[in-house]
């Protein structure tokens, strides 16, 4: 199980664009906006998706944390948009 806490952040921070609950914002129903986003967000999900990573090997497990570490520590992620 996740903690609370780290759950909060991950929602907020991660979880519209690497997961399968994406909350779409207001804007998203205008074209071509929203298939910027929708593309965005199927790339997101092909890198890492929460809702389906405990699924996956242990081994995977640990190399996309490494790589998400990295890429928050490079301030990669999460996206300023």
């Amino acid at each position: 199980t996740i903690p609370e806490d780290v759950n909060t952040i991950l929602a907020k921070a991660c979880y519209d664009c690497h997961s399968n609950n994406t909350r779409y914002p207001w804007y998203a129903g205008f074209q071509p906006i929203h298939w910027w986003l929708d593309k965005h967000i199927r790339e997101g999900n092909g890198h890492l998706n929460f809702d389906e990573y405990t699924h996956k090997s242990l081994r995977y497990q640990f190399h996309k944390m490494e790589e998400t570490m990295e890429m928050i520590k490079e301030e990669e992620m999460p996206l300023n948009s």
